[in-house]
């Protein structure tokens, strides 16, 4: 992470970055440090191109694939998208390892070598959730969402209006999987199956709000 106006090639100033997480929209964008710090990004998108820029961005695309055209930078930078820098959020303690987006863009969870995970609002650069049990380096968070979530009312704060109920998932290298209740802000469920940290997680729809969780 370059500090604004620095040249690529100024890698002696560069903030190193340990984690990040995009917006599902793709025009928001959350790194973390290895001092436990969050950085929010946003990003404006032109709205409409013109021809001339259509053809511009086409010559430059042909220009890199054939090695011809020169130093195109100044023109291709010109052409990117303005990322601005929004806020930065002071997390954790320790190294951000992990992060995660919920699938609606509101929250933003992060787990840490500090062994807590916590959950942020972002947008609004407050913590919303905060767990701590733990007892080694959070490798992995995820979000899941229940069916019922949106058809009762629920919010990204963790439901309402007689819906299921925002969940996270959180592995570690104690070799456990938790399951928080975002609504109660309360751990669920500890599976201790596992005989080594758990890398990945994976969902499917059983029935309704009913479904099964895979770990590996």
């Amino acid at each position: 992470l370059l500090p604004e106006g620095a040249a690529d090639e100024d890698t002696d100033n560069a903030e190193k970055v340990s984690t990040f997480c995009m917006h599902p929209s793709g025009q928001e964008l959350v790194l973390a440090t290895p001092q436990g710090l969050l950085r929010h990004f946003s990003c404006r998108v032109k709205e409409s191109v013109t021809d001339a820029e259509k053809r511009e961005a086409q010559a430059l695309v042909a220009a890199a694939r054939t090695g011809a055209g020169g130093d195109s930078s100044s023109s291709n930078n010109s052409k990117a998208p303005a990322w601005e820098f929004v806020r930065a959020i002071k997390a954790h303690t320790m190294p951000v390892l992990t992060m995660a987006y919920d699938s609606t863009g509101t929250l933003v969870a992060t787990g840490s070598a500090d062994r807590s995970v916590k959950v942020w609002d972002v947008s609004r650069g407050y913590c919303t959730h905060s767990f701590k049990g733990h007892t080694d380096v959070v490798q992995l968070v995820q979000f899941h969402i229940p069916a019922s979530f949106y058809s009762g009312g629920g919010s990204g704060g963790g439901g309402g209006g007689g819906g299921g109920n925002l969940q996270l998932y959180s592995t570690s290298h104690d070799y456990t999987l938790k399951i928080y209740d975002l609504n109660d802000s309360s751990c669920v469920c500890t599976f201790k199956e596992h005989l080594s940290v758990a890398t990945a997680l994976a969902t499917a729809s059983a029935s309704g709000d009913e479904y099964l969780l895979a770990s590996v």
